[in-house]
């Protein structure tokens, strides 16, 4: 596993959908440890307004935070109820 290209590991980690998981298999070994802990433990699940535009802004120029965005959840803060889920529930 570990002579695997890492954008392939990359690849592979970005299947497992639950935190728990990755937590399990960094447990197992220090090598799986080296790999997920710092770049898969670590991700942002974003809940906010979609008209927030200084979110959006600030992700486009930091490039590596986008990247460890795993959930987006759009929501009305103006009172409705309509709410948009990535990925989908």
């Amino acid at each position: 596993f570990f002579t695997l290209p890492q954008e392939l590991v990359d690849i592979i980690l970005s299947h497992v959908e639950d935190r728990r998981d990755l937590l399990s298999l960094a447990l197992t070994s220090k090598s799986f440890k080296a790999i997920i802990v710092p770049s898969w433990l670590d991700f942002i699940h974003i809940r906010c307004d979609s008209r927030r535009i200084h979110i959006w802004q600030s992700l486009a120029s930091r490039p590596h935070l986008a990247a460890r965005t795993r959930a987006l959840e759009l929501i009305n803060e103006l009172g409705g109820s309509e709410q948009y889920f990535w990925p989908n529930r």
